[in-house]
């Protein structure tokens, strides 16, 4: 095969990384802004008794840390607010909330084998605008359901948002695996999907401003409108591969060509994939075991974080909001710095690409495991324990780099379906964790009990990286030919 210079200039697979980078950061948005808002539409016993939680003398739960003494800071819900005379709350009980929070994820596991088949067949561009414009529309309605239908609706819409939004991440993959070279894969995927943690951290950060100045409906609305504003530019730019872009430079198609190419993917049915083949695949098991419990770490942290820093370390409500949101702004600068420096070390053959894919899982992997010891050992250490819960987060952000972007490495014609099947199996954690540490913080409310949650993604990490080290390859299997006479077979 020849060598193509590899093009220095801004391309056409750089717009496409940047663009990702905002769908991916929207995409989160519209995916956790129910955490967010359901605080405010929910009617607070506790603050409609007058009672002050950081108040030493008021315990949230039995047996957590003592409360900080601190100025008493009005809640974002606080209902002297005037927006909370015109805005409907509901008498939601745990139970409700909780249905409310999983529902979500209910459709989302459904639709991720189907978006990767969608995405080969009609590309990864028109799928993903079509599922991000659906989520906007839903996000757009939900306010209203919300008041006219109640729980029912929200229930309902939350589902349908999980079913539209299932199609993304696995087009994603499809649609960088015929824009990403190899030997660039890291960083430009590390760009593009490192728009995930910014999106989560951005609504953190600006839930509270939004709720207090325009009412919880604001939390769906705004990402909704920056979803439709943003669809323009995405149809504009990005195409689902290089041959059919009309404005990509000849350096660059050559260079993407050389690299990845030069055959056109078939349309491929779910019968055509070659299920019998993957299955019996080591890289493909190691993957799916790497992303599995890398999903019941990730999801515990999400979920139970902001709660734990809440109930378990008795920080008010504003510090929890940007401690919160702190863990995913430092992953996604960490997350970029790593996908550049792993591709400038395998250009330069300074470490072989299957040793950048184990090191950066590993990073990610067991690193994030020794933070979450140091969460249980740090107690009410509150510093050392917030510490922690950040680098948990940020170093995470390795995996990017590794085990998350080798379903591209192993089979390029089939990683949108591998990821679509890793996706659904392993966002069973996305009701799962929560429900889990649910159950033990009710049998042990306690900083001991906090010990026990964070004790899940300690193992699961460590079982997830072990299997990766053991089985990872970035070796082409045989089975990611495409055996139809009418197709030229994509080989590189």
């Amino acid at each position: 095969m020849s060598s193509a210079k590899k093009p220095n200039e801004w391309g056409s697979r750089h717009t496409l990384s940047l663009a990702g980078f905002f769908m991916c950061a929207l995409w989160y948005s519209m995916r956790f802004n129910m955490s967010f808002a359901i605080v405010a539409m929910v009617e607070n016993p506790v603050q409609k008794q007058g009672i002050n939680e950081n108040d030493p003398e008021y315990k949230v739960t039995k047996k957590m840390c003592p409360a900080l003494r601190s100025e008493y800071n009005e809640s974002l819900i606080n209902p002297n607010y005037p927006m909370e005379h015109t805005v409907q709350t509901f008498e939601w009980d745990e139970r409700d909330q909780g249905l409310i929070l999983g529902s979500f994820f209910w459709g989302y596991v459904i639709t991720q084998l189907p978006g990767a088949i969608l995405a080969q067949k009609f590309g990864g561009k028109f799928v993903i605008g079509l599922g991000m414009l659906a989520t906007a529309l839903l996000s757009l309605i939900l306010p209203s359901a919300a008041i006219w239908g109640g729980k029912e609706a929200v229930v309902c819409i939350r589902i349908l948002q999980g079913l539209f939004e299932g199609v993304v991440f696995p087009s994603l993959t499809v649609l960088l695996s015929k824009w990403t070279p190899p030997q660039e894969r890291a960083h430009l995927s590390a760009l593009c999907i490192s728009g995930m943690p910014f999106g989560n951290a951005f609504t953190m950060l600006i839930s509270g401003h939004l709720i207090t100045a325009f009412g919880w409906p604001a939390m769906f609305y705004f990402p909704g409108v920056l979803t439709i504003i943003w669809l323009i530019f995405w149809i504009t730019l990005v195409f689902s591969s290089p041959e059919q872009h009309p404005r990509i430079s000849k350096t660059e198609l050559e260079h993407l060509k050389n690299s990845l190419g030069t055959g056109k993917s078939e349309c491929i049915n779910i019968s055509q994939v070659p299920w019998k083949e993957i299955t019996c695949s080591v890289p493909f098991w190691a993957i799916f075991i790497s992303q599995f419990f890398l999903a019941w770490g990730h999801n515990m942290l999400k979920s139970c974080g902001p709660k734990y820093l809440h109930s378990a370390l008795r920080f008010d409500i504003r510090e929890n909001s940007y401690l919160s949101a702190t863990p995913d702004i430092c992953q996604w600068i960490f997350c970029i710095g790593v996908g550049q420096l792993v591709d400038h070390l395998v250009a330069n053959k300074c470490i072989s690409l299957l040793h950048a894919r184990k090191l950066c899982n590993t990073i990610g992997q067991w690193g994030s495991a020794l933070m979450f010891c140091g969460i249980i050992f740090a107690g009410c250490n509150r510093w050392l324990a917030v510490v922690c819960y950040i680098m948990s987060g940020m170093i995470n952000g390795a995996m990017f780099s590794g085990s998350i972007i080798n379903p591209m490495d192993i089979s390029p014609n089939y990683s949108g379906a591998i990821e679509g099947v890793i996706n659904s199996a392993a966002n069973i954690a996305g009701f799962g964790a929560p429900y889990l540490a649910g159950l033990i913080l009710y049998h042990e409310p306690s900083i001991a009990g906090w010990r026990y949650v964070f004790l899940i993604p300690v193992v699961c990490n460590l079982i997830g990286n072990l299997a990766f080290l053991i089985g990872a390859s970035v070796k082409i299997q045989k089975w990611n030919e495409i055996k139809n006479s009418n197709v030229v077979v994509t080989k590189l």
